[in-house]
């Protein structure tokens, strides 16, 4: 009952806090309408930037500061749900966690850069992705993702979100170990349970970074459109969540029945190591997706208009009426974008700078023209082509 006490734990703290989260994204009733009406442009299969002089608009007519509107819109696109909550001790309560992240962040940036490597310059990726389209028949579309254009997002938010596949992944590999190898030094578990967690956390996290290129499986059989993304998700969580809730029911039993276990001890380890590796996703989101992300997703989306060149559609939805249209072709989407990543604006315009665009000329600026001294009379010009003379 103790060990079981423990276990709950993190799940006591996550429903206060997903009721105080709740309320600094906004309770007053001014609140809900503009989380109203930016759930109306995404409902519709728009992006925010669209609306955003209407947004705007509404934000002012319901005096809302731009800040807490900018909050609103990003827990909308990235809602964080129960399972963000039960990670929050390892923020909170539990700083001896980091004893065991650091070096598990310090490990698992090459192997990181390893994995990226074979999967996106090696190009490792797009061939399955090759291999699988033709053993399924789909076809890959590209729709573009609401938050795609979005510039200004609450980034912490944003990596919060993405943290439980990556702690509930290290839990259920510590899991694993503790089941199959039983070995007397938890050290030794340690071990071999962080290379294990370390390997599959950088599959998972090249491999979304990579699918963020917002490609859609298109199944004409099936009637329908699976984002890629999703559909391996739809593959990993259930298998981590089941595993996850059977393995450590299992563990926990085994070590109440043995003589020489202790199941409180054992409810200690599992806490310690959950909060351990939500603090090693947190560092891996910070120190490798945000700086690397990008730049992975760009090379895999060239590498998909080289190999596929799909088309690029716009999924809307009018009073009802679905609307899948072409807009362009991905090459053209991928190309846009990344000359828009290029040309940045001018923060400053100086008098220096309007100086030097005077005149690029090598004899140094040039003279406007001078008027004639006597006025230019046309009947006389006239006369004289009229002549066969010449007029200059």
């Amino acid at each position: 009952m103790w060990a079981l006490g423990l276990l709950c734990i993190p799940l006591v703290m996550a429903l206060p806090a997903r009721f105080a989260w709740r309320i600094y994204t906004g309770s007053k009733i001014e609140h809900g309408d503009y989380r109203k009406a930016v759930k109306q442009v995404l409902d519709s299969g728009y992006s925010l930037e669209q609306f955003r002089v209407s947004l705007n608009d509404e934000r002012r007519r319901l005096h809302i500061e731009p800040e807490k509107a900018r909050l609103i819109e990003t827990d909308v696109l990235y809602p964080l749900s129960l399972p963000h909550f039960l990670l929050l001790p390892a923020l909170i309560v539990s700083p001896l966690a980091i004893l065991l992240a650091i070096p598990m962040i310090i490990m698992a940036i090459p192997i990181l850069l390893l994995l990226d490597w074979l999967l996106i310059e090696k190009r490792g990726l797009i061939m399955a992705l090759l291999f699988l389209q033709r053993r399924t028949k789909w076809q890959i579309i590209h729709i573009s993702q609401p938050h795609r254009t979005h510039g200004d997002l609450r980034e912490a938010v944003v990596s919060f979100h993405r943290i439980p596949r990556a702690s509930f992944l290290g839990m259920f590999a510590w899991l694993m170990v503790h089941w199959s190898l039983a070995a007397e030094s938890i050290w030794l578990e340690m071990l071999v349970s962080g290379i294990l967690y370390l390997a599959l956390l950088a599959v998972i996290e090249v491999v979304s970074n990579a699918l963020d290129a917002e490609l859609v499986f298109a199944d004409p059989a099936g009637s329908r459109l699976v984002p890629v993304d999703k559909w391996m998700q739809a593959f990993v969580e259930p298998l981590i969540g089941a595993g996850l809730i059977f393995l450590l029911w299992r563990d926990l039993m085994q070590e109440s029945r043995l003589s020489a276990g202790d199941p409180v001890l054992f409810a200690l380890t599992a806490l310690f190591v959950l909060f351990a590796v939500a603090v090693v996703g947190l560092g891996v989101e910070i120190g490798f997706s945000r700086r690397r992300g990008k730049k992975t997703q760009m090379v895999f989306s060239n590498q998909v208009v080289e190999e596929i060149n799909p088309l690029s559609y716009t999924f809307t939805r009018h009073s009802g009426r679905l609307e899948l249209n072409v807009s362009c072709s991905m090459a053209e989407t991928v190309e846009r974008r990344q000359s828009e990543s290029k040309d940045t604006p001018r923060k400053q315009l100086d008098f220096a700078f309007v100086e030097k665009l005077r005149s690029k000329a090598e004899g140094g600026p040039i003279t406007p023209p001078q008027a004639p001294a006597t006025p230019l009379d046309i009947s006389a010009v006239e006369n004289s082509a009229g002549d066969g003379g010449s007029a200059e």
